[in-house]
């Protein structure tokens, strides 16, 4: 068996041996029969080469038409010229001059300043800064050496990666445009280049308020305030975004593109559904007082559809709803109630509760006794209301109470127009809205509590103190007796010891704006026995030596008119600065019967000049 095996390999390579040999000999034959061709032309013929000017088979001849490498002339050339072009038209590295690329940096907006890479590249004079930079530029012979902090415009480009390249293969032609570039290279490449792409949207044409809508929509939620808040990105971003914002937001707000969203979100499948109603709410406020108005004044089918989609917008439909609520007739509520019901917000059943109990005794009454009865297990009762209202009044007074929707100190404020019927909605300090709202729950928390003979105690003291500094501030403080009229339409014919007693609580809580324009009422309506109180200074008296300066003025005119015939506790204070009214220098006159502290100080300084 071992011999078989033997016998069996040994002829195998023999037969190997045998076709390695056939083939190296036909190599040799071919060989010879090459050699002796060539020996066999050179005998016939001494040049090998043949004349050029006499052979048109030499393939090294000059003749244009056949040759395929010529550069000049013939029809051959020319073709592969137009090849060229063609071939070339769509590489972004190309060195073609008609190239429409966005890469080549001939067709972007010029900028001198990010070209140049020392002096003599510009023919614009350069910044300081600018010619810093240069020079430290200079000093890199690559593009790709360059820190990102240094690159110029055309160093970018050339740099660019593969990513950046496919993010610009469009060329960027309006501010949105550039905008959404900028955003999409800092997700894929250099915030550097990113910075720079962004920069150019500043001058660049305003993109129309659709197409600025679909491109912002395009980036998708948060990538632009991402890219916004990029340290490396600056300023620059924000003020982009901000212009590219503005136009957007006038497409949102459209009554178009609102109502094309409404509809959307109350038919179609689900995803159809889920982007109509993402759409609305773009519209921001704009969306709500549409929805607001349907709700009123609508067909049967849209105030459905209202009803519906108000629950999205949140905290704004619950501030525009109670702004009807405060405001709006009888007649229109009842849908307002039924839909503000169903909100889970704790300003709910409050407002519902404080007009149910101000003047609701018509048709909209059974629509309030509903929504209250899905606020509340029990209706609550008026004098509950007072108390709750009263605790609400305190907690702005106090400021202890955060108002939704606070942005950099500013909040929306919704107001019904009844007359119009008609939302508006603007922004205001939240200051200013903490002492409207104090002053209204103060009011609710006194007529309320009045009606149902269950005043909470101090509550007309609330009201007097907050009603007056509301008023005060929005007249301006040195013209106070202008919002007189205003406070006495709220809290009409006040007693003097009413009034008295509002003005110690303002004193207490060290609030003197609060007490101006009952000082002011108080010259009318006040007498003498106000100057003596029991056992020490009386409230007039404190104010007339209290440390704001308007509201000493307005106390010490009170008492100087009603010129007090016999001493009281705290005269002597009083009347030493009623004489040094009287002893002062002329200019001491003028400058403290000035109420408004600007115009005091400027004539104060008027008379000592010419004093002196």
């Amino acid at each position: 068996m071992q011999n078989r095996f033997r016998y069996i390999l040994a002829s195998q390579l023999l037969w190997l041996f045998a076709a390695l040999g056939a083939l190296n000999l036909a190599s040799f034959f071919d060989a010879v029969a090459v050699d002796f061709g060539a020996s066999l032309a050179m005998a016939q013929d001494d040049n090998p080469f043949g004349d050029d000017a006499d052979d048109e088979n030499d393939p090294f001849a000059a003749d244009d038409e056949d040759d395929p490498f010529a550069t000049t002339g013939g029809s051959a050339s020319d073709d592969a010229e137009e090849d060229v072009d063609e071939d070339d038209s769509d590489n972004p590295f190309s060195s073609d001059s008609k190239s429409e690329t966005p890469f080549a940096p001939s067709t972007l907006p010029s900028n001198a300043a990010s070209t140049a890479t020392n002096p003599d590249d510009s023919a614009q004079e350069l910044t300081p800064e600018e010619q810093a930079r240069a020079d430290e530029r200079a000093k890199y012979a690559r593009a790709e050496d360059v820190p990102d902090d240094l690159k110029t415009e055309a160093d970018f480009y050339e740099t660019a990666n593969a990513a950046e390249l496919s993010v610009l293969r469009v060329a960027p032609t309006n501010d949105a445009e550039w905008f959404a570039a900028a955003v999409r290279v800092a997700r894929v490449g250099r915030p550097a280049f990113a910075k720079l792409l962004v920069s150019k949207g500043l001058d660049a044409p305003a993109a129309s308020p659709e197409a600025s809508a679909k491109i912002l929509d395009s980036l998708g939620s948060g990538r632009a305030i991402y890219f916004v808040g990029n340290p490396t990105i600056g300023p620059v971003g924000g003020e982009v975004y901000e212009k590219v914002l503005a136009a957007a937001r006038q497409y949102w707000e459209s009554d178009a593109a609102l109502r094309d969203a409404f509809r959307r979100a109350a038919s179609g499948s689900v995803s159809e559904r889920a982007q109509g109603v993402t759409d609305a709410r773009k519209g921001g406020p704009a969306a709500v007082k549409l929805l607001v108005t349907d709700l009123i004044n609508g067909s049967e089918e849209d105030r459905v559809a209202a009803a519906e989609l108000l629950p999205f917008f949140e905290t704004a439909a619950v501030s525009a709803l109670v702004a009807c609520v405060r405001d709006a007739t009888e007649e229109q509520l009842p849908n307002v109630v039924e839909t503000l019901a169903g909100f889970s917000d704790l300003r709910v059943g409050p407002e519902l509760a404080a007009r149910y109990y101000l003047d609701i005794d018509g048709a909209a009454k059974t629509s309030f006794e509903n929504a209250l009865a899905k606020q509340y297990d029990v209706v609550p009762s008026a004098a509950e209301i007072a108390k709750l209202a009263y605790d609400k009044a305190l907690g702005f007074y106090r400021r202890k109470t955060v108002l939704p929707g606070v942005v950099d100190g500013r909040v929306d404020v919704w107001n019904w127009n009844a007359q119009g019927e008609s939302l508006t909605c603007v922004d205001l300090p939240v200051e200013s809205v903490a002492r409207a709202e104090a002053a209204r729950w103060a009011l609710v928390a006194y007529y309320v509590g009045e009606n149902a003979l269950a005043t909470p105690s101090g509550a007309l003291n609330l009201a007097i103190a907050a009603v007056g500094e509301r008023h005060a501030y929005q007249v301006g403080l040195d013209s106070a007796r202008q919002g007189v009229a205003a406070f006495e339409s709220e809290l009409p014919k006040l007693a003097a010891v009413d009034l008295v007693s509002g003005m110690n609580y303002a004193l207490e809580t060290q609030r003197y704006a609060a007490a101006l324009i009952p000082a002011i009422i108080l010259q009318d309506r006040g007498d003498e026995s106000l100057v003596y109180g029991a056992g020490g200074p009386s409230t007039i008296v404190r104010a007339a030596t209290c440390p704001d300066r308007r509201l000493r003025y307005q106390a010490l005119a009170a008492i100087v008119r009603w010129n007090p015939e016999k001493s009281y506790p705290g005269s002597s204070r009083v009347a030493a600065g009623l004489e040094w009214f009287a002893s002062s220098a002329g200019e001491r006159v003028v400058v403290v019967a000035e109420p408004r502290l600007a115009v005091a100080s400027q004539i104060g300084r008027a008379f000592s000049r010419a004093i002196a």
